[in-house]
């Protein structure tokens, strides 16, 4: 994690935090979090400007992840966050609408030649406006990409399906289907 705070975003190293109490044997969470929290709520406390409001968003942001996997935040002996400073004030949402433009723009810069014609076809399909569904998996060496837990509405393999992985030293490995 230590690492991690010196490169990632708020949002990967939240990511990151609740794939090592989901994954990992974590030995004390509590502990784990009091020595991250001040850089998994940087994105909040910059954008609030206040530390109370800051840190409920950023366990808010957490209890989100969680969710996701059927886990909450007392399953790991951590504070709640104080929902009265979860309200949203009436321009919240058009900033947090702003936001998002802003960092998708800057992940579209990011993207190198195979990365882009991917998203290029990707949004191709979306924009294609016959009535049927549609489901995008793209599959890819571990950091070479965007990871999908951190684009809005993507998902991992693994968190979707539950899927098992093993972490060992850097490496994430999934095990093969005849493994399991």
């Amino acid at each position: 994690m230590a690492e991690s705070a010196t490169l990632d975003t708020p949002v990967q190293l939240r990511y990151l935090f609740v794939t090592m109490l989901m994954f990992c044997d974590t030995a004390n969470p509590l502990a784990l979090y009091q020595l991250t929290e001040a850089y998994m709520m940087e994105d909040f406390n910059q954008r609030l400007q206040d530390v109370d409001r800051a840190r409920a968003a950023g366990l808010d942001g957490i209890v989100q992840l969680l969710r996701a996997h059927g886990k909450s935040l007392s399953d790991y002996g951590l504070p709640l966050p104080d929902v009265a400073l979860l309200e949203e004030e009436p321009e919240d949402g058009v900033l947090g609408e702003i936001d998002a433009v802003v960092r998708w723009a800057r992940q579209l810069e990011n993207l190198n030649g195979k990365q882009r014609t991917v998203f290029d076809r990707v949004m191709a399909a979306v924009d294609d406006n016959r009535n049927v569904s549609k489901l995008f998996y793209v599959d890819g060496p571990g950091r070479t990409g965007i990871a999908a837990s951190l684009m809005d509405g993507g998902m991992t393999v693994h968190s979707t399906f539950g899927l098992p992985f093993v972490v060992n030293h850097h490496h994430a490995v999934v095990p093969r289907s005849e493994d399991m």
